[in-house]
């Protein structure tokens, strides 16, 4: 029975981009236990920049790093931080 609702989960699934991506993400990716990280922080709101991150972050992954993505939505103490320029006044 298993074995059927795998086949079916297949057939129902197979054409769609997530599908296709992650199949070659496990056949490609060359992240192990060991590999450095990258951080990408990202500003809440801007879908679009997070679809070009998370590309660039699939990338990264083939080449054999780890990415990690921390998402600003609102205003953390972190992320107001960050985007604090340090002036002389």
């Amino acid at each position: 029975m298993k074995l059927i609702n795998r086949i079916k989960n297949y057939i129902d699934h197979r054409k769609t981009l997530k599908y296709k991506l992650s199949e070659f993400m496990k056949k490609h990716s060359a992240v192990k236990t060991d590999s450095p990280y990258i951080i990408v922080w990202e500003l809440g709101g801007f879908g679009d920049l997070l679809k070009k991150n998370a590309i660039i972050s699939k990338a990264l992954n083939i080449r054999g790093y780890k990415t990690h993505f921390i998402i600003c939505d609102g205003t953390p103490l972190a992320c107001i931080q960050r985007g604090l320029e340090k002036m002389s006044l």
